[in-house]
């Protein structure tokens, strides 16, 4: 008997070892940029009706996210409605998991937002409320976001309207500079900007 409690003992520590290995293994391919450009990107993308597009992406799971080179095209555009060249937005895990967006910081470099409008008023931004307005008809209640730090540095905002003659009129906001601390639902917070 005390010999097959041993073999027994031994196959479960093997076992428990093996499956530690495993999610070793698995946390670090799903923590992988490649992976994450590859197969979670394009989910993300479809779920807003666009294609998201990162030169370097680097995820540390428990704590924050890092883009560079990110691109937002809206479905059917040929220009990308959002591109910046870094977004760092550092988050708190347990909260996420909660429903809430506990977020110390977003920081965002040199971000160019182009909106166009055609003659029928339709615009390239359309795609993408559209499919936010479905997905808040089946959630209930508002995100609870707590943003400790916003900052924004070297931004631009393109406005291009074509007119029913079928010029376009443009109006751009250029070196945009945000400062944000403390953003709370229902709270007060600071927000300080120059253009």
């Amino acid at each position: 008997m005390p010999r097959r409690k041993g073999s027994l003992l031994r196959k479960l520590l093997i076992l428990t070892g093996v499956f530690v290995l495993v999610l070793v293994a698995a946390f670090f391919v799903l923590t992988n940029g490649s992976f994450l450009k590859a197969v979670v990107l394009p989910m993300a993308g479809k779920s807003m009706n666009a294609t998201i597009e990162v030169g370097d992406l680097a995820l540390s799971p428990f704590s924050q996210l890092h883009l560079r080179q990110l691109k937002l095209t809206p479905a059917g555009q040929n220009q990308p409605l959002f591109q910046a060249d870094e977004v760092l937005v550092r988050y708190r895990l347990p909260a996420l998991l909660t429903g809430s967006l506990e977020l110390p910081e977003i920081r965002i470099v040199a971000p160019t937002v182009n909106l166009t409008q055609d003659a029928s008023g339709r615009m390239n931004l359309d795609a993408l409320i559209e499919s936010e307005t479905d997905r808040d008809s089946k959630e209930t209640g508002p995100v609870r976001l707590d943003l400790k730090r916003l900052s924004v540095a070297g931004g631009s905002v393109r406005f291009a309207r074509q007119q029913p003659d079928g010029s376009t009129q443009v109006t751009e906001l250029l070196d945009l500079t945000l400062d944000g601390t403390n953003l709370k639902n229902g709270q007060t917070g600071t927000l300080k900007g120059s253009a």
